[in-house]
């Protein structure tokens, strides 16, 4: 078989149609979707800054005790989609992927919903970053 123009138009329409469909419900066609949450456990208040592939940069914020910062999303294609962020606490710090490939492989967790999403929690307290259940569940330290 060959592509001549009138083939490779109505492709790249169906292309267009399904990335439409999929931004439109949030729907992950072909990959995994992901929910990333980071819960703050410390007395206070936690800075932070994540950027998520180098192409989605959620800018400065500041995350209540016992709140919870959210982002759901699907793999790209490749499977390289990852998410960093740099935290502030006082005069300590720490920046690190909290989401890759890899990562969610260890980390993630199935939630059985309809979206068939899975759940990668952090928890920042004030000797680290955990990962509930995880083994081991301490997986950083604050500078």
């Amino acid at each position: 078989m060959y592509f001549n123009t009138k083939n490779s138009l109505n492709y790249l329409l169906l292309i267009l149609t399904i990335s439409h469909v999929t931004l439109k419900t949030r729907a992950c066609i072909f990959t995994q979707h992901y929910d990333v949450q980071i819960v703050n456990q410390l007395p206070t208040s936690l800075t932070m800054h994540c950027v998520q592939s180098d192409e989605e940069d959620y800018g400065m914020s500041s995350l209540p005790r016992e709140e919870i910062f959210r982002r759901k999303f699907c793999m790209n294609f490749w499977g390289t989609t990852k998410m960093n962020c740099h935290f502030w606490w006082g005069s300590k710090q720490m920046f690190f992927n909290v989401f890759t490939k890899t990562l969610a492989d260890d980390i993630c967790v199935d939630l059985h919903n309809d979206d068939e999403s899975k759940l990668c929690m952090w928890h920042v307290r004030e000797d680290g970053f955990y990962v509930p259940g995880g083994a081991p569940p301490k997986r950083y330290v604050w500078l």
